[in-house]
């Protein structure tokens, strides 16, 4: 069966790249990396635990990807720059769905009945319809390109972490409505969710081939590590590095504020109205359980999220040879509206900004978060 994945970015989730049979690298220092490696699809099974950080130990897929993120800088979980969006029905997949999968969306239903009743409809629809209407419609709405016979992506990671970072949209190439769609790349919702929920280790596990390589990769973890909230193991062999990346990705939470993927998106279009739904669908995850922070990533949700600032903070960083940095970089703390309450949060408008370091910036966010 044809099948999918993505990558994700830090301002966009983005779909996987098949490489060719010839094997071909380059890789520049300014932060291009063009990569194709043949690799053999072997889908290996999954024990996986009950799902909120459960150690996995398998049914990935392989491989080398290229991305951008949503600032044209490179992304906080794959490579550095791409030319093209991949389409995900480009890939190649086969289920790992198991009994532990099946758990898992009965336990995620039952706390986050709104995000599942969404995704199930979205899916649905496309599996039957080879569509989604609710992506044409928003699409017609905001003047945006928006992928109607496309997968979506609500969400990647652990729906319970008490960490999330939320990304605007999935980063697809823009598809013509008027042209033949080819065949879903998923047979059944399990096997689309369960893509979502164990991409980390899919990228990374231990039955991955592990082919995949970008510095960023590991600089998303420098940010990360300032917070303690993930349990990253010390880095004394290259299975320690793998196993922190599989963390990365599978004990956070990444939600996308729209799940409707496109080459390129700037939200001027998305109007009070129009953004509602998917605000609410939001905090309805957010704030189901306590959430120690929750990060909104780039520049892009300034406009958004403007209305809801509380404190805002530039500064400069040191470098690891000791002196600042020429460059500003920026933070902001946020209380968001939702019900009869507000939520803090943060805007890191620097998150995708080329050059940027990573520990650094996540210490000071760490120490500015709730500050305001």
């Amino acid at each position: 069966m044809p099948a999918w994945s993505w990558c994700l970015e830090g301002g966009r989730a983005r779909p996987l790249r098949m490489p060719t049979e010839v094997d071909v690298q380059l890789v520049a220092r300014v932060g291009f990396a063009l990569s194709g490696i043949p690799w053999k699809l072997r889908p290996p099974r999954a024990q996986l635990g009950n799902g909120s950080t459960a150690k996995t130990d398998g049914r990935y897929p392989r491989g080398l990807s290229r991305s951008r993120g949503t600032d044209g800088v490179p992304s906080a979980i794959m490579p550095a720059m791409t030319d093209e969006p991949q389409d995900p029905a480009d890939w190649p997949w086969e289920s790992a769905v198991s009994e532990d999968t099946d758990r898992e969306i009965e336990h995620i239903t039952k706390n986050h009945p709104r995000l599942m009743s969404e995704m199930r409809g979205d899916i649905g629809e496309l599996l039957e319809a080879g569509s989604m209407t609710k992506a044409r419609e928003l699409a017609d709405a905001t003047g945006e390109h928006f992928n109607d016979s496309r997968p979506p992506l609500f969400f990647t990671g652990d729906v319970d972490a008490s960490f999330v970072l939320v990304h605007l949209n999935p980063k697809q190439p823009n598809t013509r409505s008027d042209r033949p769609r080819g065949p879903t790349p998923f047979e059944t919702f399990e096997e689309y969710f369960d893509v979502c929920r164990h991409f980390g280790g899919r990228m990374y596990g231990s039955s991955s081939l592990r082919r995949h390589r970008s510095p960023f990769d590991h600089k998303q973890i420098q940010f990360l590590r300032p917070f303690e909230v993930i349990d990253f193991v010390e880095e004394q062999s290259r299975e320690d590095r793998f196993t922190n990346l599989e963390r990365a990705i599978d004990r956070k939470l990444q939600l996308e504020l729209i799940p409707y993927g496109s080459d390129s998106f700037t939200g001027r279009g998305l109007t009070d109205e129009l953004l509602q739904p998917h605000y609410e669908r939001l905090m309805s995850v957010v704030t189901a359980r306590h959430r120690a922070y929750v990060i909104f990533c780039g520049r892009v949700f300034e406009r958004l999220m403007g209305r809801y600032v509380t404190g805002q903070h530039r500064f400069r960083l040191m470098k690891t040879d000791g002196s600042p940095t020429r460059n500003e970089y920026r933070f902001a703390n946020l209380q968001l509206p939702y019900g009869d309450r507000k939520l803090s949060a943060g805007l890191a408008y620097s998150w995708a900004q080329q050059g940027i370091p990573m520990r650094q910036y996540g210490e000071k966010v760490r120490d500015l978060y709730g500050s305001a």
